[in-house]
């Protein structure tokens, strides 16, 4: 889902912003999926995030 967000990427459509996509649809596909951390630190919980693995936000 996260590539498809890339791939209909277009940032001249102010009805479906890219960035509000992504906060209301692919970060909670994401969570449900068990990804939670982020390679840059941060977590979908708040805490910061320690040796994320390969599967991540980012």
């Amino acid at each position: 889902m996260a590539l498809y967000e890339l791939a209909t990427f277009d940032p001249s459509d102010p009805v479906l912003n890219p960035m509000w996509r992504q906060g209301m649809f692919v970060m909670p596909f994401m969570a449900r999926l068990g990804v939670t951390e982020s390679w840059r630190g941060w977590s979908i919980s708040g805490e910061t995030a320690t040796d994320v693995g390969f599967w991540s936000l980012k």
